[in-house]
């Protein structure tokens, strides 16, 4: 059985069939709306139904009162993305599915040019704030030896920090449209995926990151091919991958035992357009060398009925 965290609520005893995920202390004020969001609703909730081997498949997050419409925009896509990747499971948020159309109103408004993200011209408006020193260690390592690294798994450069804000009208903080900041990496892998990259060293590589790592993927989805435009034009995939890159990954991602053929770690690797590649690394060889296992590869793509 693996630790829950305590300030999330599972309400199973509801409508049949549904689980209700919530916070036992919501937000109070917006400077702590951050550290109580690092808990992933979504994600923890098919976690407890998977590791207590429930009936219930619908997830009904429900968030805050009072949260931001970034942070809204954010949750909403990435519920569209659970929802198409993990087969037998349904999501709603606050009772509903209005979030799949709030979803294709973002994807619209991107193409439409209403919501933009940087270009060259502005990229370094976007430049994250400080990392910590293990993560920007490893990440300044990996991107200088990005082609042996994970068995030369990136043949082309790996961009560090990359901004992934989502404005409306200007690149103003309030003009926000969604809460992801940035990405740890960004690159192109041998397959020719757009690749987001996530990182933790020191503490596991929980579902905060995992969920962070989705965020990041479906901005490189939603801005691919201006991506591959402007500074990927090794991109040949729809596909994108998410590496998520750690020392140790926490048990509700592989099991109490490291099994990577966790139920969560492969349920999510149904997406007609995601692959999930967990790999374990070993810091402590740094900067002469960076050792990895993969723990389990990219699938194969599902084929089309």
């Amino acid at each position: 059985m693996i630790d829950l965290p305590s300030n999330i609520r599972f309400d199973a005893l509801g409508s049949p069939g549904v689980l209700k995920v919530s916070y036992v202390q919501p937000p109070a004020t917006p400077r702590d709306e951050a550290a109580v969001l690092q808990d992933p609703l979504d994600l923890w909730g098919v976690s407890w139904i998977l590791n207590n081997d429930m009936p219930q498949r619908v997830v009904d997050v429900r968030p805050p009162r009072g949260l931001s419409r970034a942070q809204l925009r954010t949750l909403a896509m990435r519920l569209v993305v659970l929802q198409d990747s993990m087969t037998g499971f349904e999501f709603r948020l606050d009772g509903s599915a209005r979030y799949v159309q709030e979803a294709a109103e973002i994807r619209g408004d991107i193409k439409s040019g209403l919501l933009f993200t940087y270009d060259r011209a502005n990229l370094h408006r976007g430049a994250a704030g400080t990392k910590p020193a293990p993560e920007a260690a490893i990440e300044t390592w990996v991107g200088e030896h990005a082609k042996k690294f994970l068995q030369g798994a990136f043949p082309h450069r790996l961009v560090r920090q990359f901004p992934a804000g989502v404005f409306k009208t200007s690149l103003a903080e309030r003009n926000r449209a969604t809460s992801k900041l940035w990405i740890d990496m960004v690159g192109v892998d041998k397959e020719g995926r757009l690749s987001a990259i996530e990182l933790k060293i020191g503490e596991e590589l929980s579902l905060d990151r995992f969920g962070k790592g989705i965020d990041g993927a479906v901005f490189c989805h939603l801005f691919q091919k201006y991506m591959q435009r402007s500074w990927f034009p090794d991109v040949t995939s729809d596909r994108i991958a998410l590496y998520l890159l750690a020392e140790k990954f926490h048990p509700a991602l592989v099991g109490a035992d490291g099994d990577p053929c966790h139920p969560l770690t492969q349920v999510i690797q149904a997406s007609d357009w995601l692959d999930v590649i967990l790999v374990q690394i070993d810091a402590s060889n740094l900067p002469h060398g960076l050792a990895e296992r993969v723990l389990f590869p990219a699938p194969a793509p599902l084929p089309v009925e």
